[in-house]
């Protein structure tokens, strides 16, 4: 399994957890959404310690994760972080196919 495929089936999870947290807590699980919103809280630190390049040594998952913080949009770091393929520092391929 490459690194790429590793980190695409992590954020689907995360995805996924996060539709259950959700869902739960419409119908009123408050424990099961809790547990699902812990296991999404575990895949985002795993997704942002996941990939590191090769070349400066920099985490760009961690700097685009701030930067959508700031926004409150999860969302659109998920979409971002799905299609990394250069380190936004030194514009090397951050996944080896």
């Amino acid at each position: 399994m490459t690194a790429k495929t590793r980190y695409r089936l992590i954020a689907s999870t995360m995805v996924l957890t996060l539709v259950v947290a959700a869902s739960s807590a419409l119908v009123g699980q408050t424990m099961v959404a809790v547990l699902a919103l812990s296991v999404s809280l575990a895949c985002l630190s795993t997704l942002v310690y996941l990939v590191k390049c090769s070349n400066c040594g920099v985490r760009p998952a961690s700097r685009i994760l701030w930067f959508w913080l700031m926004f409150l949009d999860v969302g659109f770091f998920i979409s971002d972080i799905l299609f990394l393929s250069k380190c936004p520092k030194c514009k090397q391929r951050t996944f080896e196919n």
